[in-house]
């Protein structure tokens, strides 16, 4: 009830102001761009003259006049004008919440508001992107705008200088990134050991692009930092390729047992004694042979859960191993596997074997993104996940109607018995399409391997299509430019359902406006002879205008408005819904998360357009077969049955239902995951930021003597007559090899304390103790250290 009321009163706060803002336009465009910027430079001396405790909040006092400004200078520099939804979006964001707006509301220039707004302190606002394509795309849209109000601004890419880096994060108040990126600027900062190379560290506010994944899909994926391990305990290459060689020989189910729900493999007595033989030793599991265990165990299961095309590719050219983010489809070149997994299938495709690296700093996104004082974000799919956002990071889901009615049709699954009868029927709908309406499609896929399996089936039915995946992401934006062309098919993983923006060509507008005006004259009826004249006369006058594209398109658009949006008799009404198409797109399967789905279907329907989706699904899906579906089903239905009752593909609610509650089980399995996670990081946290702060006191100090206290009062010393900034650099990089050796305990402490399992504490519980001991006694131990070389 509370929250009910809560969000009641937010929302009508929030529309007051949006009506505000709107109001000031009268004013605002009889301003000259002289008096646009002194009025913002006058807010921006007036909030900077108030004390620094209550600056944060006298932004709220000018967020009207300032987003009225900003919502002027987009218009002139850019020709777009703010929505009312998009105003609405920029409150929400500026009070740290999540605006969640469908695809083409325009989420780019909404960001533009809060940023100009919060601006006003001078402090750094960071614009976070999935990549750096539109991070780079996206600053330069912002420019122009932050350029007229003097915002200093830049762009933080991979391959930038140390330099220029520095110079961005001290100079820039605008930073446009990938959290990536961000994440790991922040740890290579606190592994400096000179502090004039430290770069400012200013988290006040972050607004994130597609929100949901990073703060949720990517979210317990950690930033590691990392560096070659040295000694005689290092595996060598040539022992990961013979446990691969052994992987290979053994048989499953004789030799081992594969649980893939569990994603688990084990040895059968018979295994056991063939490995003996193969290693030349007595016992598999003694643990003078635990590396040979540990080998073996990793080779089988990169053998059983880890395949090139969907979860890595193989750089043949780089000779190294580059993995596939599950979610989004992208290539992930700066990410490894961990625990001897990454070089397991190295071995496996013959790659030269990476020595493994111990790590040296890390962090998750949760915990990174907590550093920030306020955050907010845009997504167009984020209300599954609105109790998680608002437990973890304390933002709240608001969602944002379209402008335009959202008429989009999304057709109920079609569900298969089988692959074979499912991608026979995604053929031959896609050769209707090209021999009839020729609609642009986007099909998307689940992993590589998918879109390469449906790409030759093309291939043999002679289709020109156009395929985007993680092996060929370099033509992306040229695909993406054509998928809204008359007739064009285009295949692509998830890499299409994020930050991308498919408009429908001219010629396949007027195309289907042709049509639709052709199937009129079979009904033979006045109404239909006036929508068909109706349609012919628009048409002409886009052929004598069709030098001013833009205004083409904007008629159009306007002429399809209207003639959706009025009511008929049942057949031309069957007409128009029928034939009247934008894009249409295809699920070959359906994805782990009713999210990934969602954005895929937002790729149609954009701004009130036309266009449809459906998503098509075998009983023979990864997902599906992972949970048992086709088994459970023919438990029901002998053979004769089923061909009865798959002789077409099924339809209907009840089928959704098959589909849905596989998603939901994982999407609770992920939530518990990430819980699980941030449980176990938020100790290690406060023990970063205790260890971080630490080191940056001894770099900042004049006075070593200060922080570095002696071994024993009773002993007379003094801090060794070297050079200060040399001392300093000897003392960080021992704080420093204490916490990579930290770090590398935990995983060891984790393992023991669920292997101990007859603890009358839970493994989260004696965790938390055994870390605190593990720390404290460390950093006894380290003190004494740094006493010892500082101290003769």
């Amino acid at each position: 009830m509370f929250y009910y009321l809560w969000k009641k009163n937010t929302l009508k706060k929030f529309s007051t102001l949006r009506d505000k803002i709107i109001a000031l336009r009268k004013k605002t465009k009889l301003l000259t761009e002289e008096q646009l910027q002194k009025k913002f430079a006058y807010y921006r001396q007036r909030v900077r003259r108030m004390p620094k405790k209550g600056r944060e909040k006298s932004l709220d006092k000018y967020l009207v006049p300032v987003f009225a400004l900003v919502r002027e200078v987009i218009k002139r520099k850019t020709g777009l004008f703010l929505f009312p939804t998009q105003i609405f979006g920029g409150i929400v964001l500026h009070y740290g919440n999540i605006a969640q707006m469908n695809t083409g509301e325009g989420k780019t220039l909404t960001a533009f508001l809060p940023i100009c707004l919060n601006a006003l302190l001078g402090r750094t606002v960071f614009v976070i992107t999935v990549n750096e394509y539109l991070a780079q795309r996206d600053w330069s849209l912002a420019k122009p705008i932050l350029d007229f109000f003097q915002i200093s601004s830049g762009v933080n890419l991979t391959n930038i200088s140390t330099e220029e880096k520095k110079r961005l994060y001290n100079d820039c108040t605008v930073i446009y990134t990938t959290g990536s990126e961000l994440g790991f600027d922040y740890l290579r900062n606190n592994l400096v050991t000179n502090i004039e190379d430290k770069k400012k560290q200013d988290y006040y506010y972050a607004i994130a692009d597609e929100i949901d994944s990073l703060f949720i899909d990517e979210c317990t994926n950690p930033l590691i930092i990392s560096q070659r391990v040295q000694g005689e305990n290092v595996i060598s290459p040539a022992e990961y390729q013979l446990a691969t060689k052994l992987a290979n020989a053994l048989v499953e189910k004789k030799d081992y047992k594969v649980d893939q729900k569990e994603r688990e493999v084990w040895l059968t007595q018979k295994g056991i004694k063939k490995c003996d033989k193969f290693w030349q030793i007595d016992n598999l599991f003694a643990f003078k042979n635990h590396r040979y265990n540990f080998l073996l165990h990793n080779a089988l299961k990169v053998k059983h859960f880890y395949f090139k095309g969907i979860d890595y590719i193989a750089d043949r050219e780089e000779q190294k191993l580059v993995l596939i983010d599950a979610l989004t489809g992208r290539l992930v070149p700066n990410r490894v596997y961990s625990s001897g997994i990454h070089q397991a299938i190295e071995s496996k495709e013959n790659l030269p074997v990476s020595i493994k690296s111990k790590t040296i700093a890390t962090i998750t996104y949760q915990n990174f993104f907590r550093l920030f004082d306020k955050l907010s974000g845009m997504t167009g799919t984020a209300a599954s996940e609105a109790d998680e956002f608002r437990q973890v990071y304390g933002m709240e889901v608001i969602a944002i109607p379209p402008y335009r009615k959202l008429i989009r049709q999304d057709r109920n699954d079609l569900v298969f018995w089988d692959k074979k009868s499912k991608y026979d029927y995604i053929i031959k709908l896609i050769k209707k399409n090209q021999k009839t309406v020729r609609q642009p499609i986007l099909i998307g896929s689940p992993s590589v391997e998918v879109s390469e399996h449906l790409s030759s089936l093309l291939k043999k039915e002679n289709i020109p299509h156009n395929l985007l995946n993680a092996v060929n992401h370099k033509q992306e934006a040229e695909i993406i430019a054509k998928a809204g062309q008359i007739g064009t098919i285009t295949i692509s993983t998830n890499m299409a359902g994020r930050g991308t923006d498919i408009i429908l060509d001219l010629e396949f507008l007027l195309f289907n406006l042709k049509f639709v005006a052709e199937k009129l004259r079979d009904i033979d009826t006045d109404e239909a002879k006036k929508v068909r004249e109706k349609i012919n006369e628009f048409l002409k006058w886009c052929s004598e205008h069709k030098e001013e594209t833009k205004k083409v398109r904007e008629k159009i658009n306007e002429f399809l408005r209207d003639l959706r949006g009025k009511k008929y008799t049942k057949k031309v009404q069957v007409v128009i819904d029928k034939f009247v198409k934008g894009l249409g797109v295809l699920g070959i399967e359906r994805n782990t998360t009713r999210r990934a789905d969602n954005q895929l279907r937002g790729r149609a329907g954009r701004q009130g357009d036309s266009g449809e989706s459906q998503f098509f699904v075998s009983l023979e899906d990864e997902m599906l077969k992972n949970f048992g579906v086709k088994e459970q089903v023919g438990k029901f239905f002998n053979q004769k049955q089923l061909k009865e009752l798959f002789h077409k593909p099924l339809s209907g609610k009840i089928f959704n239902y098959l589909i849905s509650e596989p998603q939901e089980t994982l999407r609770n399995v992920h939530a518990s995951n990430r819980q699980y996670h941030l449980n176990y990081d938020l100790l290690i946290n406060r023990q970063r930021q205790f260890i971080y702060n630490y080191r940056d006191k001894l770099l900042k100090t004049d006075d070593l003597t200060k922080i570095i206290k002696k071994k024993s009062s009773a002993k007379k010393g003094e801090i060794v007559s070297i050079e200060q900034e040399y001392l300093k650099a000897r003392l960080v990089k021992e704080i420093d090899n204490f916490w990579s050796e930290y770090l590398e305990s935990l995983n060891k402490i984790r393992t023991l304390v669920n292997v101990r399992a007859y603890l009358p504490q839970e493994p989260q519980e004696a965790f938390f103790w055994e870390t605190i001991n593990s720390f404290q006694q460390g950093f006894r131990q380290l003190s004494s250290r740094l006493g010892d070389i500082a101290y003769q």
